[in-house]
């Protein structure tokens, strides 16, 4: 297999070790990202550092990110510094700058150990495809059908898939918003057994014009978590209609249910 970038990679994992042992252990994130720049500088290499990257719904912004560094315009760095071994979190974050730059390869860095650890986290182009199966309201004329589908779509034609779900949040929400779709998110609801009340607990959905309770994720390998909550959700909330919604790593699957 062939590694990218391989004279670039070494040199800026050596840069990465001499700014921690030049620093030293246990500083802020902001500081290492600092000294870095100096590094880079001094070593003459083309970087950007925090460029905004805006992600568009229509023709306006919903959502910007921005990665720590972007170097030579072809390689992104995600610099941590966490006194704990990174997180599945902490990867979709870099996952999500690879995505929307199209870079190839991408370092996920911890300054925050006794020993720096350097992730090389690799992204190849992938086909993406929807799967939208809007059948069970095939015979419905409640206006707001229509927005949702809409919204999918739209959101399918724009960004395909593969976003994490912070970045899945913020596009959904903007377009809902836009859209003029009401909703509430994270309903509450009474939790108890046997007549005990344990008080209210929130539901990880949304409630989209009093009508349709909506359950999304994002890169999982298929529909079935969502799928099953939507059905609780519905009952638990009396709502008559649902949407499962799954943003996977290849595939935007939705399926509707009445």
């Amino acid at each position: 297999m062939k590694i990218l970038y391989p004279k670039l990679s070494y040199l800026l994992q050596g840069g990465l070790f001499f700014v921690q042992n030049e620093v030293g252990i246990g500083r802020s994130e902001e500081i290492y990202h600092q000294a870095f720049k100096m590094w880079l500088d001094e070593n003459d290499i083309p970087y950007a550092s925090k460029p905004p990257h805006p992600l568009m719904y229509r023709t306006q912004v919903a959502h910007t990110l921005f990665p720590d560094f972007v170097i030579e315009d072809k390689l992104s760095i995600e610099l941590k510094a966490r006194p704990r071994f990174l997180q599945s979190g902490d990867w979709v974050q870099i996952m999500n700058y690879l995505k929307l730059r199209e870079d190839q390869l991408g370092l996920l860095v911890n300054m925050g150990l006794g020993r720096v650890h350097i992730q090389r986290v690799l992204r190849e182009k992938a086909e993406t495809r929807c799967d939208f199966d809007w059948s069970a309201w095939q015979n419905k004329q409640e206006p707001v059908f229509k927005t949702i589908q809409f919204v999918f779509e739209t959101l399918y034609q724009e960004h395909q898939t593969g976003y994490g779900r912070e970045v899945v949040d913020a596009l959904l929400y903007f377009a809902l918003k836009t859209e003029g779709v009401r909703f509430i998110s994270t309903p509450t609801v009474e939790s108890t057994y046997k007549a005990v009340s344990f008080g209210r607990t929130p539901l990880d959905c949304i409630v989209l014009d009093q009508q349709v309770v909506l359950c999304h994720t994002a890169l999982f390998d298929d529909l079935s978590f969502s799928h099953s909550r939507v059905k609780a959700f519905m009952k638990d909330l009396a709502v008559p209609y649902g949407v499962a919604v799954n943003f996977g790593k290849e595939t935007l699957a939705v399926k509707v249910f009445a």
